[in-house]
């Protein structure tokens, strides 16, 4: 294991917050693999959220929220989706 996993395994086990381990995660394989922008989503339900995206701007988690618009429209009237298809 590497020093970078110890240390996520450290601040999950020691009760960090949610957003803070997925940024660190996201800043891990972005060390890893050069050019790479990594967010983390988390699914609550039938609820999409932003997680962390330390190298994307604010304006990314604005777009998750917009998403999570479209998903709840789509699943309350999905009559709607598929009239939009189809005509």
């Amino acid at each position: 294991m590497n020093t970078w996993t110890a240390k996520i395994l450290e601040m999950i086990a020691k009760g960090a917050s949610t957003v803070s381990v997925y940024t660190e995660i996201a800043l891990m394989y972005e060390s890893r693999h050069q050019g790479l922008r990594c967010s983390m989503l988390e699914l609550d339900g039938d609820t999409l959220l932003h997680g962390g995206a330390p190298s994307y701007q604010r304006h990314i988690a604005m777009l998750f929220t917009v998403l999570r618009m479209v998903l709840i429209s789509a699943l309350a009237a999905p009559q709607l989706i598929l009239a939009s298809r189809t005509g």
